[in-house]
């Protein structure tokens, strides 16, 4: 979490669900996952269960109460953050989700009023109109798209979606110290294997 004080965007038509068709979904990114139904599922489990490790959804040294506030979720897959984080605010907080595809994600008109989708690279300078526009950015497990292992040009382009004061939330796996537990007769071994490759994109 950072507090500062300092158009490619294509805004989702949804016109078809394509997200939840139970294929794999065809999108010219480079993006290392499967894009089906399965996928989706995998990103819900995975959100609730980051939430329930973490204890929060945003830090709780993150004021969230503005009845105006802007959030923006970056690399939002199908949503599931921002749909979590809408129960209980107002319609009138506005909330808006940005990644290299929105295959994932189901139709606009499916989504809550507050609730927009935006094709965007994090490589890429932010749209013009989202610069300097939200109160608190989330991003969460990108480090494994970091290119060269440096993460500078994406926090640039994170930090200038935030207006002065703003809060940027990146939730990351300690893949470092972090170690594999089962119970007997399960095997570890690809999640061990899984983690050594992360581990050789960290050091």
């Amino acid at each position: 979490m950072e507090q500062l004080n300092g158009t490619n965007g294509q805004t989702h038509n949804g016109n078809t669900p394509n997200g939840w068709n139970g294929t794999i979904m065809k999108s010219k990114d480079t993006y290392a996952l499967m894009r089906d139904c399965n996928a989706n599922s995998r990103l819900t489990a995975q959100h609730y269960l980051w939430k329930e490790l973490l204890g929060f959804l945003t830090h709780p040294d993150i004021p969230v109460g503005d009845a105006n506030l802007k959030v923006a979720d970056v690399a939002t897959g199908n949503g599931i953050w921002l749909h979590d984080f809408a129960r209980g605010k107002p319609s009138s907080v506005q909330l808006h989700g940005f990644d290299i595809s929105l295959d994932q994600v189901v139709p606009q008109p499916w989504l809550p009023n507050n609730i927009h989708m935006h094709t965007w690279s994090i490589f890429h300078e932010p749209p013009s109109e989202f610069v300097g526009y939200f109160d608190v950015v989330h991003v969460r497990l990108i480090t494994v798209v970091v290119k060269n292992n440096d993460p500078r040009p994406v926090l640039a382009n994170l930090r200038k979606l935030l207006k002065p004061g703003g809060y940027l939330q990146w939730d990351e796996v300690d893949t470092i110290n972090c170690s594999i537990q089962t119970i007997p007769g399960i095997s570890g071994s690809n999640l061990d294997k899984l983690f050594s490759q992360l581990r050789g994109n960290d050091t």
